[in-house]
């Protein structure tokens, strides 16, 4: 999901990107791409490191630009 296609004016804070990878949750998660103004990036990165095991989504599948 792309938050400039996103109508309902969400935030990509912790708690909605858990929301966003729960929603994959069936799909086989390769990559994730994060590039965005380094507060958002800095969130992603926090979030992720304590959402990949949950998901089990390696460290390594995460590209933060």
């Amino acid at each position: 999901m792309r938050l400039s296609t996103d109508k309902s004016q969400k935030r990509w804070d912790g708690k909605y990107i858990d929301q966003q990878l729960q929603e994959l949750n069936c799909v086989d998660v390769k990559k994730i791409w994060v590039c965005g103004p380094s507060m958002m990036n800095e969130t992603f990165d926090k979030s992720l490191k304590s959402l990949c095991p949950k998901y089990n989504i390696s460290q390594n599948a995460i590209e933060i630009m």
